[in-house]
């Protein structure tokens, strides 16, 4: 039998002794601030710890054993990592639960984890369980953080936080013994987590991912995109996102960098200006957004100031192309560009709060090109890389000097990757997940022979670095017989400004047509600017100019096609797609399958 590497970082082979050892050697540090009532706090190392110790001893104390599971309920905040490690380091599964899931969902994964415990963020988010509190007989408690409007709430199982706390603070020594014994006791192919998988497909399945697999993973991610203990980070995604759960959770703990956590969604842009950090994941939307927002504000500045960004980004792309390629960038070009930067460039960064980025990540989904370019050319080190949650968010990407536009890059040392017959893109290593819970066959069907199965059809070329074509299951096929990759269509629509998504339709159909959602601000201030009446989304996306506007989008990259690929039909989507009616998953992944059936009547007369 062949005996597992073991993969160690600072001598500590699980996740639980890493963050005592962090504790122990960090103290005082900062790890996470957090922005409540208009003012960023601070909190330490130590304090991250002991509030975890706090929350785990008092899950001892309710009989918790290790193997049972912990789901978190909640948007992103200190608790939320508070709560995660807890759990871990009294041997228990966390599991999170994304706070835009309706009632039925949040039944399916507790049901489906075996939840003992559950953590909820307000009375929004108890009365989700409460609603379906008698299917789920195995939940003994219920953690709530903030107590608001709960004052008068008697329930057997319900327990308020600060109640919670002050149990864990009754505990003796002999449980703070136990507490280190469990870490002690930990394996690193001990299940740490379960993830969730967005459900695009069917049901949610949860991902079984251990500490060797978050201990090699980090140490991998570090080999591409170097973080140090002076770096930070913001948290704006669904920590239960197992890219979010990495960057924010598991990558400060391998490398002492500090985590920011925003107000809320509403407040994202504005509080990511405020701490400007120094590495940053955005989904494609996001960086679509930033683009679409400095888009927005050009059309209003003067015709210099037109002339002098684009005059800038044309010498942000030569540099970025040397840089690109590992080559001295010529002094002409530095010096033009060190100046471009001075001028124009650095003001837009500022603007973005993306001044101190050092690494510019961007994955989850595909992503145009030009976009990447222009950011590049920006100066922000945008790079593209390749991972979803049965790979633990990361298994290939761009770095610095190892670029290739249009590809993820390539994979970190210890992980191969290959294509199988059909295309589909293979990978092997200690980043590949232990199965999915209770899914003995579904596991199997996805991991055969030690190589994990991703559901996606891709290139490698001669020099290694692999190129991601489509989804399996998306690929169109026309009558024709034509294979057609819709997501590099539908990312040119979306590099236009005025278009925030799109889904290009044509499986055993004679031609390709699209849905289209238009951006509401960029398409609101083109109908002020020319006068267009309307009064809400709706009518906006039935005005004849707007509909000419996205026409004239759709015949411009149709120019760049081929006849084959070229969109023949469209329709706008009247009204805004949202993850609460199940149309976007957490990280704004479009579920195509769903948009398909809820909008068949209008994809139907395009082929009337």
């Amino acid at each position: 039998m062949k005996t597992e590497e073991i993969i160690s970082l600072d001598n500590q082979t699980t996740i639980p002794s890493l963050f005592r050892f962090r504790a122990q050697t960090l103290k005082n540090k900062v790890a996470m601030r957090e922005k409540h009532l208009g003012i960023w706090r601070a909190f330490s190392w130590d304090q991250y710890y002991s509030n975890s110790a706090r929350l785990g001893k008092a899950m001892m104390m309710l009989g918790m054993e290790s193997g049972q599971t912990v789901s978190i309920l909640a948007d992103p905040c200190k608790e939320w990592l508070f709560f995660d490690l807890a759990a871990q380091c009294i041997g228990c599964v966390s599991c999170g639960i994304y706070a835009t899931d309706s009632p039925p969902q949040v039944l399916h994964i507790c049901k489906d984890s075996d939840t003992t415990l559950l953590m909820v963020e307000n009375e929004e988010q108890l009365d989700k369980y409460l609603a379906v509190e008698e299917q789920l007989p195995d939940i003994h408690t219920v953690v709530v953080l903030d107590s608001t409007g709960l004052a008068d709430l008697e329930h057997p199982k319900v327990v308020m936080l600060e109640q919670f706390y002050r149990l864990g603070d009754e505990a003796d020594d002999d449980l703070e013994s136990e507490l280190n014994r469990r870490i002690d006791k930990a394996e690193p192919n001990d299940t740490a987590i379960l993830v969730y998988t967005s459900g695009t497909t069917g049901a949610p399945k949860g991902a079984m991912i251990s500490n060797r697999n978050l201990i090699f993973i980090a140490q991998a991610f570090h080999e591409f995109y170097p973080i140090t203990a002076e770096d930070n980070s913001v948290v704006y995604l669904p920590l239960c996102h197992i890219t979010e759960r990495l960057l924010s959770v598991f990558l400060p703990l391998a490398r002492c960098s500090a985590v920011n956590f925003i107000e809320g969604q509403d407040t994202a842009f504005e509080n990511i200006t405020e701490v400007s950090p120094t590495y940053f994941l955005g989904v494609p939307r996001i960086w679509e957004k930033m683009y679409s927002s400095i888009t927005l504000r050009m059309k209003d500045a003067t015709w210099f100031g037109r002339k002098a960004l684009k005059t800038a980004i044309s010498i942000g792309t030569r540099v970025a192309n040397y840089e690109d390629k590992g080559l001295a960038v010529p002094v002409h070009d530095h010096i033009l560009y060190r100046i471009a930067d001075f001028l124009v460039l650095n003001n837009i960064k500022v603007l973005l709060g993306l001044d101190r980025v050092r690494i510019g990540l961007t994955g989850a989904a595909p992503i145009s090109p030009d976009l990447i370019g222009w950011f590049r050319a920006l100066g922000v080190p945008l790079y593209e890389a390749f991972g979803q949650t049965e790979n633990v968010a990361f298994a290939c990407g761009n770095h610095r000097g190892q670029v290739r536009q249009s590809t993820v890059g390539k994979p970190p040392q210890g992980v191969e990757m290959k294509t199988a017959e059909d295309g589909e893109l293979l990978i092997k290593g200690p980043l590949v997940f232990k199965g999915y819970y209770k899914q003995t066959l579904k596991t199997a069907e996805t991991i055969v022979d030690g190589w994990l199965h991703t559901g996606d059809i891709a290139k490698i070329d001669a020099d290694g670095f692999i190129k991601i074509v489509d989804r399996k299951k998306d690929i169109i096929i026309t009558s024709g017989g034509k294979n057609i990759s819709p997501s590099e269509i539908e990312n040119q629509l979306k590099f236009s400004p005025y278009i925030t998504d799109a889904v290009v339709i044509g499986d055993r159909r004679k031609y390709l047509t699209c849905l289209v959602m238009i951006d509401n601000e960029t398409v609101s201030q083109f109908a002020q600017e020319n006068n267009i009446p309307f009064s809400d989304f709706k009518s906006l996306c039935a005005t004849t100019e707007v509909q000419t506007l996205i026409k004239s989008e759709i015949e411009r990259i149709n120019l760049s096609l081929a006849r084959v690929e070229t969109l023949k039909k469209f329709r706008l989507i009247d009204k805004q797609l949202t993850v609460e009616d199940e149309e976007l998953t957490a990280s704004m992944k479009l579920k195509r399958n769903i948009v398909n059936e809820k909008y068949a009547d209008l994809i139907d007369q395009m082929y009337s």
